[in-house]
This record gives C-alpha cells, sequence and structure tokens, in this order.
C-alpha cells in the first residue's frame, strides 16, 4: 500500500469533480493497466493528466499500476510523460467495450458450442445479423484480426470466380439454389469481416498494408467492389480505424485507377480518416487537392471523379450538413423498413421526423440500397461518411427484437441482385483481386465453418 497510501493523502490537492474521477481511476485497475499497456512507451512513471496537459491536475501512476501520488493544478510533472485526458478516457472506453463484448460473448454462447462454431454465427447469419451477435464475435476481433481480413479477401476470389458462370442467369434451378444462398453468406460476410478485422489493436494489420500497398491495392477495395453503400461505409470506417499507416496505397490508387466503385473508395476512405483524425486532415486535404487538379485535366472522363473529389473537400471542411441531411434520409429508409409492421407497434413511427436519431443512422449505415456507381447513391454514399466515422463498428446493426422485426431471410432474387450488379460493374470477366494462398485441403475453411477446406469452400 506504500504508494497507494501516499496518492490518497494527496488527493486533497484536487477539486471535487477531478477527485471523483481520480478515485475512478484508483477503483479501476483493471482499465488503468490497460492504458498502461497501450502506451508507446516503456516509462517507469507517467501522469495522467485529469484537466489540461499543461496545467494538470495530474495522477502519477508506475508502469505495474501501482498510484504514486496526485500533483495539484500548476503542480508541475517534471519530466514525466503526460497522457492527455482525451487519451486517456478513449483508452478506458475501448477497454470497458471490450469487456462488455465479452461478457455479451458468454451470454450469447449457446451451451456445449465452442469458438468455431460461435465465429460461424457472422457467415450463416448474412444480413440477418443483429447488433448483439457482432458484439459477441468483437470480443475476440483483437485476436484475429489478420484471419478476419484473410478470410474476407478468399471469400470475395472464390465468390466472383463463382458467380461467373452466373452473370446471365435470371432464375436459378432448385440445385443451384445451396450455391446461391452461400454466395449471399460470402456477400455480408466481407461486410461483417472488415469491421471486425480493424476493431483489433492498432498496428495488428501493418503487414498487410504493406503486402497490399506492394500489390498496387488498398486495404478495403475488395469491399467496396461489391458496390453497395453499406459495404462502402463499412470500407470507411475501416480505414479511418487505421488512420496514417493506410493512407499511401489509397493516395496513390486514387489517380491510377478509373474505376468508379474504386476512386469511390478511394475518395470515402480519405474523407474517413481526415473527418476522424484532425491531425491528418491537411495532408489528407493536400491528396485530394492533387487529386482534382489532375481530374480537372482529365476533361469529360474523369469530370465524375472531379465532382466526387470536390464534394467530399466540402465535407472535410463543414461535415455537419451532410451529417444533418443524411441522418435525415436514414430516418426515412427506417421508415420504408417498418412500413409493414401493424399500427401501433412499438418500433413503428408515425412519420420520419419522429424516427429517433439513432434508429435512422443504423438504417443508412446497414440498408443495402442502390448501388455507388449510380450518381444519386454516389453522392448519398460519400455525404454519409461523416455519420459512418462518428459511428461504432455496432452502429451498423439493429438490435436483436428490431432485427428480427425489418431484416428479411435469404430469397434467390437476393443472390440474383448481387450477381446482375457485379455483373454491369464488369467484375465478373476481369476480377482485380489480392492474390491468397489458398488452405491445404485438410486445413480448416477460412469461412470459419468448422469443416476441412476440401468439403466446405474446396469441393
Amino acid at each position: 500500500m506504500g504508494h497507494d497510501h501516499h496518492f490518497l493523502e494527496r488527493l486533497d490537492r484536487v477539486e471535487r469533480d477531478q477527485l471523483e474521477y481520480a478515485l475512478g481511476l484508483y477503483r479501476d485497475h483493471e482499465s488503468v493497466r490497460y492504458v498502461l499497456s497501450h502506451l508507446e512507451r516503456d516509462d517507469d512513471r507517467v501522469a495522467f493528466a485529469i484537466g489540461t496537459v499543461e496545467r494538470g491536475p495530474y495522477v502519477v501512476v508506475a508502469r505495474n499500476g501501482a498510484f504514486v501520488t496526485c500533483l495539484g493544478e500548476g503542480m508541475t510533472p517534471g519530466r514525466l510523460h503526460v497522457v492527455p485526458r482525451k487519451q486517456l478516457d478513449a483508452l478506458r472506453t475501448r477497454y470497458r467495450d471490450q469487456r462488455t463484448r465479452e461478457q455479451i460473448a458468454e451470454d450469447l454462447r449457446r451451451e456445449g458450442e465452442n469458438d468455431r462454431m460461435f465465429f460461424t454465427r457472422i457467415f450463416d447469419r448474412a444480413n440477418t445479423l443483429c447488433r448483439e451477435e457482432f458484439m459477441a464475435v468483437a470480443a475476440f476481433a483483437p485476436l484475429f484480426a489478420t484471419r478476419f481480413y484473410t478470410a474476407s479477401t478468399l471469400t470475395l476470389g472464390e465468390m466472383l470466380t463463382d458467380m461467373t458462370p452466373l452473370a446471365k442467369v435470371t432464375r436459378f434451378k432448385p440445385g443451384d439454389l445451396p450455391h446461391a444462398k452461400n454466395i449471399h453468406r460470402s456477400y455480408w460476410f466481407t461486410a461483417h469481416a472488415i469491421l471486425l478485422a480493424t476493431m483489433g489493436e492498432k498496428g495488428v494489420l501493418d503487414t498487410e498494408l504493406l503486402r497490399i500497398e506492394k500489390a498496387g491495392v488498398t486495404l478495403t477495395m475488395g469491399t467496396s467492389l461489391y458496390g453497395s453503400m453499406t459495404h462502402l461505409l463499412r470500407s470507411a470506417w475501416a480505414a479511418a480505424q487505421i488512420a496514417e499507416t493506410a493512407i499511401p496505397p489509397y493516395a496513390k490508387h486514387l489517380v491510377a485507377v478509373h474505376s468508379i466503385e474504386f476512386v469511390v473508395d478511394d475518395i470515402a476512405a480519405l474523407g474517413a480518416i481526415a473527418l476522424r483524425h484532425e491531425s491528418l486532415r491537411p495532408k489528407i486535404l493536400e491528396i485530394l487537392e492533387r487529386a482534382l487538379e489532375q481530374f480537372t485535366a482529365g476533361g469529360v472522363e474523369t469530370g465524375v471523379f472531379k465532382t466526387l473529389t470536390e464534394i467530399m473537400i466540402k465535407t472535410i471542411d463543414d461535415p455537419e450538413p451532410a451529417i444533418t441531411e443524411t441522418t435525415s434520409i436514414g430516418q426515412v429508409i427506417y421508415m420504408e423498413m417498418t412500413a409493414h409492421l401493424p399500427e401501433g407497434d412499438p418500433h413503428r413511427f408515425p412519420s420520419w421526423d419522429k424516427v429517433p436519431p439513432h434508429l435512422g443512422i443504423t438504417a443508412l449505415l446497414s440498408a443495402d440500397i442502390g448501388i455507388i456507381n449510380e450518381t444519386k447513391m454516389t453522392v448519398l454514399s460519400l455525404m454519409s461518411v461523416p455519420v459512418a466515422v462518428r459511428a461504432r463498428a455496432e452502429d451498423f446493426y439493429f438490435e436483436r427484437e428490431l432485427a428480427r422485426k425489418l431484416l428479411p431471410e435469404w430469397t434467390p432474387e437476393a443472390t440474383l441482385a448481387i450477381i446482375q450488379r457485379l455483373a454491369v460493374a464488369g467484375y465478373l470477366s476481369s476480377i482485380p483481386v489480392v492474390n491468397e494462398p489458398k488452405p491445404g485441403r485438410n486445413d480448416p475453411c477460412h469461412c470459419g465453418s468448422g469443416k476441412k477446406f476440401k468439403k466446405c469452400h474446396g469441393r
């Protein structure tokens, strides 16, 4: 108790509200240890700023988690590294979220269900995955980030290959239905996986980023390739989590590949990084301004790209109008999604403006409406990036009770719509995907089914 006793005696140096905060830190040793383990320094002691960085007050903590002392406002921490209050709160929030997800995972785990069986839910549930199920799987995200990403890229390549023979099909034969349902599951698995892959610890995907940069692709182009708004917004969210190390591939790709889906992905990702990380904003705006000059010089051929770049620059400069407008659109989408519910249902509202904004945001982020190579959808997608950036990963999903009412079960028409979308975009003949080594025939399948590769996707 040596250090701790001295710390408690020095709490008279702070005001009442700061006293409560300091005691909250003292009572929550686990979150403090989590914070200490995530500081990119090896100092024996650090100072947590519970006021301003410049004037304090400060809580001084040893690397082993022991509370050393409390310094009042105006007292100097000397040469100690100071952790800003904002960073401290962010790390503690991340720790609490992780613990919450772990508890949900335990609550939802069925008797006798192992981890592999548990993970298959995100594949089997497809578009009907609810928030609670996503959060349960997300409890494991820090451990399996690279696996989620690799599984996503493998699934994409195989799915596009499988769809090519079906590009001109207007109706499935009975024998094709299991295969068609699998395509639909893979489509949504990719959307879930990009969130899960980037929810882990910072730096986990750095090796992947170096590899895909050499391959001339970006972190999220495989997800945005599907051309849906919800895939694009998840990609933007993911890019914002990776931040600075993700910028170079997007900057190079933006001016090198003139495909609407990929240009929109690059613009959305760069915009998301700028909106989430103020310190990176000047760098991103410089990249977009240079691209704008190149698109302007390209004339009619790149006129659309010029317009889209201008929209993102304007949105970065002042995101609030876009947030207000797209949240309202999300509320309208929610109204359309609930139109089938009976009068009096608690999830149905009399008009769009009565829909709680958080429901409108989830409707906006999760709805698979339109395709992003249609002008109106492209503009809506880019304007929705600020909403996506401010969201938590779980905000892309409705809570279980609501998900069961709103989200439709699979139909063959759902798979046909996906195939037709990619066929129109021209991606079922020439597929620019990252080459990943396939699992051995006796290795576990990458989709998480628990089966051997040869008995699942390797058939």
